[in-house]
């Protein structure tokens, strides 16, 4: 992960390592607004996913949750810290 220096972008990279096509869902959440977007991911890629938090940028200090699951009940959650 990371963010872009005005704070209105997130980037997350999500892998798939299996051997098959995924559908994932990204919960993105910095506490005071949330997003979800779909991305399909073919086996073995990734996918740089932005996220946009124009008109609220992430500022030093902000604590983003980001939730991953695949349509095959897979699942990751991480913290990022600005």
């Amino acid at each position: 992960m990371s963010n872009s220096s005005d704070g209105d972008t997130l980037t997350v990279w999500v892998y798939n390592y299996g051997g098959v096509k995924v559908v994932v869902d990204v919960y993105v959440d910095d506490g005071n607004s949330g997003s979800i977007m779909s991305t399909e991911i073919t086996a073995g890629d990734y996918a740089e996913i932005d996220v946009s938090f124009a008109g609220d940028p992430l500022q030093k200090g902000d604590e983003v949750s980001i939730k991953v699951y695949s349509r095959r009940q897979n699942g990751a959650y991480r913290v990022y810290y600005i």
